[in-house]
């Protein structure tokens, strides 16, 4: 028998809640209750586990080395477990210190750094971390704010779709921008859409087109402020249809008074009317050494009295149209815009014509570039006018935005109204269905123009985007611009 001072342990095994029950009661209160309840959680569990395994067998005597050594053994195997959690625990969640009895948390960086190096990454220091952060949060953030500031329509929400007045001038075309733009309006609900042009058969062929686009919009039934569905079935009181030539100075009086009685006012004009000339200047005096029509004599060299009255003709003609007839229409309309509409806009279906030098298409250039230099004129005036003294009503007048539109080649009619072609001159071929290139749709332009009125645009927008581009490069290289030009029309 052994003496009261020695222990008897056999050589079985400990069991793991036995040891565990042993190890959680640690000698010389060395450790607070706090510790007890989160020594899974702690860094210096592992390092309690082993005092309180070498502490626990110093109390105990064995009668030979190898209980000792066995026992030892068990003790390690049995603890094993709790010692690999403690590890795991202690790498992810803090440490602990038993002096304050206070746990130190790891930050987020601490966790990525942590992370990083499970996976076999070498991670940064935490201040480089948080410049990468930061990077990435404004990589995901600059663009959708960007993508969002061109996507937004601010205009619509100080004058209501539904509440706008809209007048195109030049909309009986077939196939034309204006008869797009007409469309476009009566699909999304506007409250009066005012369509003008000389020819009342085409006007009321694109309004039945309109009430047809009219029917199937939505537009109304996206805020509780619209009229309904039954404001947007009258359709007859919605759409109406003016015949007025827009170069008459009379046509346009008559149109501005019919308009200010029934309509009170208007906050967007479009000014999509004008005519086209297609032949080279010489080929309009009938002497054109490049494409001789079939009516030269080969001979000729200079231009006869007829042919000097023909230039004298088609630029009258279409300037009193493309420079006059805008003229007279700012001068009617740009009062009442400025007085009747508190977000008022005007737009102009200009072309990129205006801003490059276009052989074949001299005539036509100049009458538009005209166009555009007295639009942008105009422009500036009314920025004048805003700051004049108001009215006797006592209204300041409102500003007006200014949008001229530049695009390109328009698959359309619009060629038909050349005025330096009479009923005997043969229609020239157009080169751009003939070289198969690439030309906008009517649709495109009016959905684009409207898109600008709506983010209140001003200045000038061009068709496809590129051409910006070119006219700075025009600026610069001029030659290169002018070579470009003769190749896109064979000249």
């Amino acid at each position: 028998m052994w003496s009261s001072s020695q222990c008897w342990l056999t050589p079985k095994p400990l069991g793991a809640q036995n040891l565990a029950r042993r190890l959680s009661a640690p000698p010389h209160g060395a450790l607070s209750k706090k510790f007890q309840k989160k020594r899974n959680g702690t860094s210096a569990t592992k390092s309690a586990l082993h005092k309180h395994t070498s502490t626990f067998l110093a109390h105990l005597t064995f009668p030979t080395p190898h209980l000792r050594a066995e026992a030892e053994t068990v003790l390690a195997v049995e603890s094993r477990p709790q010692l690999a959690r403690a590890n795991s625990q202690c790498s992810t969640l803090g440490s602990f210190s038993p002096s304050s009895g206070t746990r130190r948390r790891y930050s987020k960086m601490d966790l990525v750094q942590l992370a990083l190096n499970k996976v076999g990454i070498a991670a940064p220091d935490t201040q480089t971390m948080s410049l990468m952060g930061t990077l990435a949060c404004l990589v995901i953030t600059v663009p959708l704010a960007i993508a969002f500031h061109f996507s937004s329509r601010p205009r619509t929400q100080r004058i209501k779709i539904y509440e706008e007045r809209v007048l195109i001038l030049g909309a009986s075309n077939e196939r034309g921008v204006g008869e797009a733009l007409a469309l476009q309006y009566a699909r999304r609900g506007c409250r009066d859409l005012i369509l003008v042009g000389r020819n009342l058969e085409g006007l009321e062929a694109v309004k039945r087109r309109c009430i047809e686009q009219a029917k199937e919009g939505e537009e109304y039934d996206m805020s509780d402020e619209a009229p309904g569905d039954e404001a947007k079935l009258q359709h007859e009181t919605r759409i109406h249809c003016i015949s007025a030539d827009c170069s008459q100075a009379a046509d346009v009086d008559r149109l501005r008074k019919q308009v200010s009685a029934k309509f009170k006012g208007l906050d967007t004009l479009h000014i999509c009317f004008g005519v086209s000339a297609l032949l080279p200047l010489l080929g309009v005096a009938g002497v054109d050494p490049v494409r001789p029509s079939s009516k030269q004599d080969a001979n000729k060299v200079y231009a006869d009295k007829a042919g000097l009255e023909a230039v004298q003709q088609a630029v009258t003609s279409a300037s009193n149209v493309n420079v006059a007839g805008t003229a007279v229409c700012l001068a009617a309309f740009l009062p009442m815009l400025q007085t009747t509409s508190r977000f008022p806009a005007a737009v102009l279906m200009s072309s990129a014509a205006a801003l490059f030098a276009t052989p074949t298409r001299s005539v036509y250039a100049a009458t538009k570039s005209a166009q555009l230099s007295l639009f942008r004129s105009v422009a500036i005036e009314a920025q004048a006018h805003q700051e004049a003294a108001p009215a006797a009503s006592g209204k300041p007048r409102a500003n007006v935005r200014f949008l001229a539109v530049c695009p390109g080649t328009i698959s359309s009619s619009f060629r038909h109204s050349a005025v330096d072609l009479d009923a005997s001159t043969e229609m020239p071929q157009d080169l751009a269905w003939v070289k198969g290139e690439k030309m906008l749709s009517a649709a495109s332009v009016a959905e684009k123009t409207i898109f600008a009125v709506d983010r209140y645009s001003h200045g000038t927008l061009t068709l496809p985007r590129f051409y910006a581009f070119a006219t700075w490069i025009d600026k610069i290289f001029p030659g290169f611009i002018a070579k470009q030009a003769r190749k896109k029309y064979a000249y």
